[in-house]
């Protein structure tokens, strides 16, 4: 079973309302030029499920660059957040993010 897409205005109405955490699971150098202000950062070659903020009862969704890697790894994404609620991927990623005309930050 893969892991389900949602779209970047259901992810930022989530966020807004407090329903949700957005995990950033690009590398370090990927988020150092540019990341989403709400996100939290797990890189997929470091991920440690331990180290996300409380996610108990929250939807969980993850994001990369443009969404390949976050259905790529999706199942284990999701098995590692078995706490949350719900987990998803952000449909397109911070690119997906961007092009729908949601703000990011630059280093």
């Amino acid at each position: 079973m893969s892991i389900k897409e949602i779209d970047p205005g259901t992810v930022s109405q989530w966020i807004s309302e407090g329903k949700a955490i957005l995990v950033d699971v690009r590398e370090l150098a990927e988020r150092a030029g540019e990341r989403i202000a709400e996100t939290h950062h797990q890189p997929l070659s470091a991920f440690n499920p331990q180290g996300l903020p409380d996610h108990d009862d929250k939807i969980v969704i993850y994001h990369c660059a443009g969404g390949k890697r976050t259905a790529m790894f999706g199942s284990q994404l999701r098995d590692a957040t078995q706490a949350a609620s719900e987990v998803y991927h952000l449909a397109g990623g911070i690119i997906g993010w961007k092009l729908a005309g949601f703000a990011t930050e630059t280093a």
